[in-house]
């Protein structure tokens, strides 16, 4: 995940007060593992820009 994403994530997560046991974050190989299914998934038509 771009290092912005991740600082946006972690304002949110400071700024919600969430804890280990609300979110947990994964690395990027995970991350982008979820992806991938996701788009897989989800994404039907051959264009993937959403």
């Amino acid at each position: 995940m771009p290092g912005e994403v991740k600082v946006e994530i972690q304002n949110a997560i400071s700024k919600l007060k969430l804890t280990d046991s609300d979110i947990q974050l994964l690395d990027d190989a995970q991350g982008e593992k979820i992806y991938h299914e996701c788009v897989s998934y989800f994404v039907t038509s051959g264009d993937r820009r959403w």
